[in-house]
């Protein structure tokens, strides 16, 4: 900068306040004369440093009203419009939800009922929700639940059961105005709701069904299955890995002949396809063939029976060499669904050999070579195939791990009841439930009661509503101590599903307290005799409080882990396709006061079972009724593809009364069993040993360890039966006269007839284990 003037810096204070006003001398000379502010002003603008720094501050300002402008005009023309639409689509959500929120008070919105699946097409009634059939992209089971929202005729809509042919029906519960009225269902991550809010004359006036809202990390659930039926489903097909070290992981299984061999009937060019479908995802990795006089490629094969036809997925070859036979791996393993059916495609005579033996899996279908789609005319059951696939399936019990870590993420802890406190009288011999529905699938895991002046045996109860009533369907039981504050784990966990009803029930006065000081919780409750497992919705209790707390495990995902949760219960994996039927004495038909083992069974897997258990039926009674009663029920079974379970109890009654040595005894039994495994060899038999009994006729309490002994040497080792269940191992078995446990030193109480129920599914579970 050049030098101007004087900077007033160099000057003395008194001699910069000169300069300001223009009054300065130099050296004792005047150099300038005294001027006027204005005039001061106009000389500092005009230049010198002062005049630079306006300079540059105007210059800043103008640069920067320029890129405001800039901004303004950009956020105008682009941003703007953008954010402002943003934000209008969010509020349109909320909108929406609150618009959801609203209509469903408005129409009484009742709990959510967990459904298998919500179709999102039309579907035809009369022949269109049978077992195996896919809606909404799940496949579907007999006795799950669909709900139809959106059917060509509306007034079809609503909840339906899957039946295993013909026509389905409405879901028991869902068949009236009022109860379809303000109804709700939960499925792949959203809820639905019924929207009447008039009243509605089933089956004439249209029934209008839309999602109402997306469950708390529902869409995440829905993304986790990838796209299989449900959780469970993707854990085992996340087992199917292609990878070496997963293998191992694998159960390798044999399916056709277990050992093939040279046969004595030449097999002609046919596309060759068993008729049961595999139970689980899985996959084909070679195959044990014994080949013909023709060497040469043979098709490895994935197909799916689609009703009428069978159609081919994926094929997979391997060469075989003439007159042997031989194992053969494919190069790249053929990956199948839950469901598939698996065969063979032979394109040259002889290029495999079969025998006059009967077939098995259900028989064969038959058709010509090198089809992609074959009819399902023609069933071959009368020759074998020498050949088996070399296949690999998760096994019963490997997935458990996967299954609990899941299940472990999702739950979190709730309670039901009352917090215990002394209370101020003794509870009666009752039956009582709750009038509050489970929001979730629940599990009791633990009881906090106030034990009464006696304690004794505490049932917990799960249960649902038939509409006029709460009927029991599960229980499971604790034993309280007498007097005190008291927390008491179950051994096994009671599932209570969404929208059920939990209760408990003593039969017996003083074994826990209430309060009649102080309102009961969760809704109140309705209570009947000790003796029923129905309780009438009337006479709502409300004014006095059980000291009683259920803790419990809440699924927060709504359902949709309960899916795996359910598989899981008897082996710790996704249930094989299995039906369950039992034929004994009295002991499964129950008696006055008991919930036998068999309701308790299917309670605790949550299905329905066949029990054949009558009162007073000998071995030689049962033996005489199953060729009608259990042979082509269970034969009916296993043409459906599923594997039949039979549980079987008796000997003790045909002792008693035929007046039979043990051997005898023993002999006979095992005879029934043969007949039933040589009518279905397939079929699995569970037989139940003898717990503690007192005398009675021809049977005496010291027949029960000579039987057992013979039953243990002699069952199993038969091969007439598959599994023994040694139900005399629990101690609280082996004497008759505790009251805990029998009724009248023969018959056993339902706390009693848990332990026989833990003990059968044990012997399964193990049987299953071993395969």
């Amino acid at each position: 900068m050049a030098e101007i003037g004087i900077y007033s810096t160099d000057l003395p204070l008194v001699a910069a306040l000169d300069e300001v006003v223009g009054n300065v001398a130099i050296d004792g000379v005047q150099r300038s004369a005294r001027q006027s502010m204005a005039d001061h002003a106009q000389q500092i603008a005009g230049a010198g440093p002062i005049a630079e720094a306006l300079a540059e501050e105007a210059a800043a300002r103008e640069n920067a009203d320029a890129a405001l402008d800039a901004r303004l005009d950009t956020l105008d023309a682009a941003n703007l419009p953008t954010r402002m639409g943003v934000a209008e689509a969010s509020i349109d959500g909320h909108e929406t939800r609150i618009d959801n929120v609203e209509s469903l008070i408005a129409i009484g919105a009742k709990t959510p009922v967990a459904v298998k699946t919500i179709a999102a097409a039309s579907v035809v009634i009369a022949s269109g929700l049978v077992n195996g059939a896919t809606i909404g992209g799940v496949v579907v089971a007999t006795g799950d639940i669909v709900l139809l929202p959106v059917q060509a005729a509306p007034a079809e809509n609503g909840p339906y059961t899957v039946v295993a042919a013909g026509a389905a029906s409405r879901t028991p519960g869902f068949t009236t105005s009022d109860q379809l009225r303000g109804s709700t269902f939960s499925a792949a991550g959203s809820v639905w709701a019924v929207r009447n809010t008039s009243a509605i004359n089933v089956g004439v006036d249209a029934i209008t069904i839309s999602k109402s809202y997306d469950l708390p990390g529902g869409t995440e659930i829905v993304d986790a299955r990838q796209g299989e039926a449900n959780l469970a489903a993707n854990l085992t097909a996340m087992k199917v890995s292609t990878s070496a070290a997963a293998s191992a992981a694998f159960n390798r299984l044999n399916f056709g002949r277990a050992a093939p061999a040279a046969g004595a009937v030449v097999t002609s060019a046919t596309l060759q396809i068993y008729k049961q479908p595999r139970p689980r995802k899985g996959r084909i990795v070679g195959a044990v063939i014994a080949c013909g006089t023709s060497a040469g490629p043979i098709d490895l094969v994935h197909a799916t029976d689609t009703g009428a036809d069978i159609n081919v997925v994926e094929k997979g070859t391997i060469t075989l060499a003439a007159n042997s036979t031989q194992t053969v791996y494919l190069a790249t393993p053929i990956e199948y669904p839950a469901g598939a059916c698996l065969g063979f495609d032979i394109p040259a005579t002889n290029r495999m050999q079969r025998t006059t033996a009967p077939e098995a899996n259900g028989g064969r279908w038959q058709g010509t070579a090198g089809a992609s789609t074959m009819p399902k005319s023609t069933l071959v059951t009368t020759s074998t195939l020498q050949a088996n696939l070399i296949i690999e399936e998760a096994g019963a019990v490997q997935v458990l791990d996967e299954l609990e870590q899941l299940r472990d993420l999702t739950l979190s802890e709730t309670a039901f009841g009352s917090n215990p406190v002394v209370g101020t009288s003794e509870v009666n011999a009752v039956t009582t439930f709750y009038a509050e529905p489970m929001a979730r699938s629940r599990t009791v895991t633990s009881v906090d009661v106030y034990g009464g002046a006696s304690g004794g045996i505490l049932e917990i109860l799960a249960g649902y509503d038939d509409g006029s009533n709460i009927v029991q369907e599960a229980v499971e039981y604790v034993i309280v101590a007498a007097g005190g504050l008291q927390n008491i784990p179950l051994a096994r966990p009671l599932s209570v599903g969404a929208g059920k009803y939990v209760g408990v029930r003593v039969t017996s006065a003083n074994v826990f307290r209430y309060s009649t000081a102080t309102a009961e919780a969760n809704g109140g409750r309705w209570q009947a005799a000790s003796t029923v497992t129905t309780v009438p919705k009337t006479g709502l209790v409300s004014t006095s409080r059980l000291q009683v707390r259920l803790n419990m495990d809440e699924d927060a995902t709504g359902g949709a882990v309960a899916e795996a949760n359910v598989a899981a219960r008897l082996f710790g994996a996704p249930l094989l396709p299995m039906r369950f039927l039992f034929d004994g004495n009295s002991h499964f038909a129950g008696v006055v006061g008991n919930v036998p083992s068999p309701t308790q069974i299917a309670s605790f897997l949550g299905t329905t079972v066949l029990n054949y258990g009558a009162g007073g039926q000998t071995t030689q009674q049962m033996s005489a009724d199953a060729a009608t009663q259990i042979d082509p029920v269970v034969a009916s079974y296993i043409a459906d593809g599923y594997q039949p379970v039979l549980f079987v109890q008796e000997i003790y009654n045909d002792k008693r009364v035929n007046a039979l040595t043990q051997q005898q005894a023993v002999d006979n039994m095992l005879a029934y069993c043969q007949a039933r495994r040589a009518a279905n060899p397939s079929l699995f038999i569970v037989l139940l040993n003898l717990a503690d009994t007192q005398t009675s006729g021809s049977f005496l309490q010291s027949d029960v360890v000579p039987i057992n002994t013979l039953l243990a040497a002699q069952a199993v080792a038969s091969g007439y039966i598959d599994a023994l269940a040694d139900i005399r191992a629990a101690s609280q078995l082996q004497d008759y006269t505790n009251a805990t446990y029998y009724i009248d030193g023969t018959h056993r109480t339902t706390a009693g007839e848990a332990i026989v129920a833990r003990l059968s599914r044990l012997a399964l579970r193990s049987l299953l284990e071993s395969r």
